[in-house]
């Protein structure tokens, strides 16, 4: 988990306000090579979505997909300059996004480990509070690093 967590795939203050053009933007700048096609990932994101809101709880939402545009595991995290609608657990619109891309040609499993363990940390209101709060890259991800 930690080879996948990189301070250049966190963004701040991101001024889009539909789950579209926030996907758009983190796949488009996904900075570690992982997403090959840009497009398919896009779509299989979107269509992930679709099936099943990942919106949790405390404007957190955690998008997940498995798509032949991937390369290799990733987490982009975004934090929204306002909070836009989402099909949330407890109904409340999301400011911080957790998108985690798996390859196709992986192993399930990792995508389920990944998934699990964000998941994890992200049930820590301590954790929530913290990210909320930062105004740092590199200090997110510091504190997830320590965390896993």
């Amino acid at each position: 988990m930690n080879r996948i967590l990189n301070d250049q795939n966190v963004f701040l203050g991101l001024p889009q306000d539909n789950v579209k053009d926030l996907f758009q933007f983190l796949i488009e700048h996904e900075s570690t090579g992982s997403v090959s096609d840009k497009a398919q990932t896009l779509k299989d994101v979107l269509r992930r979505e679709s099936e099943l809101s990942t919106g949790f709880v405390k404007g957190i939402a955690i998008p997940h997909s498995i798509s032949e545009g991937v390369t290799s595991a990733a987490v982009v995290i975004g934090k929204l300059k306002h909070p836009i609608e989402w099909n949330t657990i407890d109904g409340e619109p999301v400011n911080l996004v957790f998108l985690i891309l798996s390859p196709k040609d992986s192993k399930e499993k990792m995508h389920l480990k990944i998934l699990a363990k964000v998941a994890e940390q992200l049930a820590d209101e301590d954790i929530i509070e913290k990210i909320l709060t930062m105004d740092s890259k590199e200090m997110i991800i510091k504190l997830l690093k320590e965390e896993i």
